[in-house]
């Protein structure tokens, strides 16, 4: 395993805190250590391999950039009749897509279901995982070309599925 990570970090801690340096004692060096990464490490130090940037402006901006990826979101009640739909009206051999032609981003979409659940918490974004590709949008054309159109709009559909959740959730709590 490399460790050059580490052994990096433990080098910089040396240098610019621990180095020529007596503390009184274990926990005075142990507070000391504390407020060097999270108040100068992580927010005001630059770091080459975050584009000069500190941690904490690296993850802000990385959070942003992960927000706005857009996907396509489609309820369940649409993808069925969708797939349905072409096997009475298409005799073709090639593939149809089946979305509904409309993407979103995921902070838009976290602010839907949100407003919908009525969460007034804050939204973090997982900025550990990675993010695909920044749009991912079907070309319906085939499909809207032989008149299906989708009935349930993206917002309805988080409305049924939430109130279909909690319908479960108070017939678990009945029991």
């Amino acid at each position: 395993m490399d460790n050059a990570i580490s052994e990096s970090f433990a080098s910089t801690l040396k240098c610019e805190l621990v180095h020529r340096r007596r503390f009184p004692s274990r926990e005075a060096a142990r507070t000391a250590i504390l407020e060097y990464l999270e108040g100068f490490y992580n927010r005001s130090r630059l770091h080459s391999a975050l584009g000069y940037r500190s941690p904490a402006d690296y993850e802000e901006a990385r959070a942003e950039e992960v927000a706005m990826v857009q996907r396509e979101s489609v309820h369940l009640t649409v993808v069925i009749p969708a797939c349905v739909y072409p096997m009475n009206e298409y005799s073709g051999s090639e593939p149809i897509n089946v979305g509904v032609g409309e993407d979103i981003s995921i902070k838009e979409l976290a602010e839907l279901v949100r407003e919908v659940v009525g969460y007034a918490g804050e939204v973090v974004y997982d900025t550990t995982k990675p993010d695909g590709t920044p749009r991912k949008l079907l070309d319906v054309s085939k499909l809207y070309g032989l008149g299906w159109r989708a009935k349930v709009p993206l917002r309805e559909g988080i409305e049924r599925t939430y109130a279909w959740f909690l319908g479960l959730r108070s017939v678990e709590a009945g029991r």
